[in-house]
């Protein structure tokens, strides 16, 4: 089909997209689905999952390509990584764009798509805070908040950039919800009291030293008598979070990963987003439930902590104590005006969700219809990270492992992949 064709809208287009895995619950699972059943136009989806080990892979993201009229294909595990990309490749001439929501560590669609021709590269960068390839074959790097089009444009080498807002479900109006007032009642909440939520990977609340969650939550629960504090994503059984709640009377209850999160959504008053690392989706799925947040200390440097294009103007606790005292004040602005909780909501749902998301697919769309040739090249340059970002980093990296140092990280992972270091 020529390209004069696809941009006269003559027919619909034909997208692949290419995971490395997908996973129950996850930000980048969802960010994919999403994107399909968001897309109203008469385009063709279909996927391909390049690294799927034995996880389960979730009925409704299989479905929503399927009912989109494409295919949705694993590449088993037991081909080398050589005939994965091949295969890819392969796969990829019956496409007329290609997205990618690889992860950072996967090769099989860098090598696939090192030559020119076929269908243009879309890199969705939804692992924007860490190193990744891929940034040579991506003709365009859709960069879904503020902090991950710097640091694409100052270290990735790529300057071809185009914003591209993560699709979020419509809004729940959760206030007053039954499942929040059953959910309090099984978890011995009082109506009255005053719920912080947060939500993130268990991963995620591993302290670094001088970025520590559970103390700051410590602290907080303190300067709030009779608040509680639910965590969903880290384990009941991690030690950290069992200390935390003998500490506080088990007012601080981690539930570990839910995937119906509407109960902990509606039996909430403000939302906290967790450190030493962040989750973006999380946070902006509260605001839509109408819940406050607060966003984490700017101790956490960028790309570490969530920001967002929809909410450039709300504002940072400079550290950990000011972040209990803006989630302190929150909680007590709440009781006597409910309304603030929707003051952030009109701006993330014009962003995120329909129909408002529609017109940054369309524009996408338009771009891709008006002739996007697959051209891969060689890097340009780009500047060093900031020390202090990169102590950071392997701070936390060293802390959430167990490792002792990062060879040792990369050579077992190279030798569970098959790659024979």
């Amino acid at each position: 089909v020529s390209k004069p064709e696809i941009a006269r809208g003559s027919r619909p287009l034909r997208w692949l997209h290419v995971l490395s895995r997908c996973y129950e619950t996850g930000g980048h699972t969802a960010l994919c689905r999403r994107w399909v059943e968001a897309d109203s136009s008469r385009d063709m989806h279909s996927a391909v999952l390049v690294f799927q080990d034995e996880r389960v892979i979730p009925d409704p993201l299989r479905a929503c390509f399927i009912d989109r009229g494409g295919d949705f294909l694993v590449l088993t595990s037991e081909s080398c990584l050589m005939e994965r990309a091949a295969k890819l490749r392969s796969l990829a001439e019956h496409a007329d764009v290609v997205v990618l929501h690889t992860h950072m560590w996967d090769p099989v669609a860098t090598v696939a798509f090192a030559h020119p021709g076929g269908p243009p590269v879309l890199l969705a960068n939804h692992a924007d805070h860490t190193y990744w390839t891929g940034a040579s074959v991506a003709d365009l790097v859709l960069n879904i908040r503020p902090s991950g089009e710097s640091v694409c444009f100052a270290h990735r080498g790529n300057e071809r950039s185009h914003r591209f807002p993560i699709p979020l479900p419509a809004p729940m109006v959760l206030r007053g919800d039954p499942s929040g007032y059953a959910l309090r009642a099984a978890l011995g909440i009082p109506e009255s009291a005053t719920v912080f939520l947060t939500i993130g990977s268990g991963y995620k609340y591993v302290p670094t030293g001088e970025m520590n969650f559970q103390e700051t939550a410590s602290k907080l629960l303190q300067a709030v008598p009779g608040s509680f504090l639910l965590a969903v994503g880290p384990k009941p059984d991690d030690p950290r979070w069992e200390s935390l709640s003998h500490q506080t009377g088990r007012r601080a209850v981690a539930v570990g990963e839910q995937t119906d999160l509407r109960p902990y959504l509606a039996a909430a008053d403000v939302y906290l987003e967790g450190f030493p690392f962040g989750s973006l989706t999380a946070m902006l799925e509260a605001v839509l439930a109408g819940i406050p947040p607060v966003l984490a200390p700017a101790s956490c440097p960028l790309p570490y902590r969530s920001d967002d294009f929809a909410l450039a103007t709300l504002e940072i606790p400079k550290d950990a104590d000011q972040y209990v005292l803006m989630a302190a004040d929150l909680a007590a602005r709440i009781q006597r005006d409910a309304a603030i909780s929707f003051q952030w909501r009109e701006t993330v749902v014009e962003a995120h969700c329909l129909p408002g998301w529609s017109k940054e697919l369309a524009a996408l769309r338009q771009i891709v219809a008006a002739g996007l040739p697959h051209s891969p090249r060689a890097l340009g340059s780009t500047a060093p990270l900031r020390r202090e970002v990169i102590r950071y980093w392997a701070r936390f990296a060293k802390r959430r492992r167990g490792e002792d140092n990062a060879f040792g990280y990369a050579f077992r992972r190279a030798m569970k992949n098959k790659l024979n270091p």
